[in-house]
């Protein structure tokens, strides 16, 4: 499961680390892991926890995952530093059939895949895209502040030249 998630962090994070820990919940096939997936640049860096809990029956496993992707951006100048952190938790169970115990691998992979998808769109659209109205409206009022204190000026220096 390790080399899976090796090649998995490898396609969609182009690096950085990951680590595979599963345990037995009470010996009769059902168990419990964490996947873990980091990832850091110089402008900030991503963490994904998920945390899976698996319960078989016969051919057929049911998966509960919760997944946590805590994501840190960074942005720095020669003026000003800005630093934007959160976290995000979504939860989800599903059935699968499953053949053999290495099907485990293949439906936990899709379903992380899957979850994790899901939130990289959301933080993307929703939160960053908030985050990004709210600053650019912040900049169209100072924008719009500049403008007036640059008409009234100009009105100013025109009445006195006038006179």
């Amino acid at each position: 499961m390790n080399d899976a998630f090796e090649t998995y962090r490898d396609m969609y994070f182009d690096g950085g680390l990951s680590s595979v820990y599963l345990w037995d919940l009470d010996g009769t096939g059902n168990f419990a892991g964490v996947i873990l997936v980091k990832k850091a640049v110089d402008d900030g860096c991503w963490d994904s926890v998920h945390v899976v809990e698996v319960s078989t029956h016969g051919r057929e496993a049911n998966y509960k995952l919760t997944t946590t992707v805590i994501l840190s951006l960074r942005d720095a100048d020669d003026k000003a530093s800005t630093n934007l952190a959160g976290s995000l938790t979504r939860q989800c169970e599903t059935n699968a059939s499953v053949a053999a115990n290495s099907a485990h691998i293949a439906n936990i992979g899709r379903l992380v895949e899957e979850h994790e998808r899901g939130i990289r769109n959301s933080l993307a659209e929703v939160y960053l895209g908030k985050t990004k109205d709210i600053l650019n409206e912040v900049r169209i009022i100072n924008g719009h502040g500049e403008e007036q204190r640059k008409r009234s000026l100009q009105q100013e220096l025109l009445g006195k030249l006038k006179r």
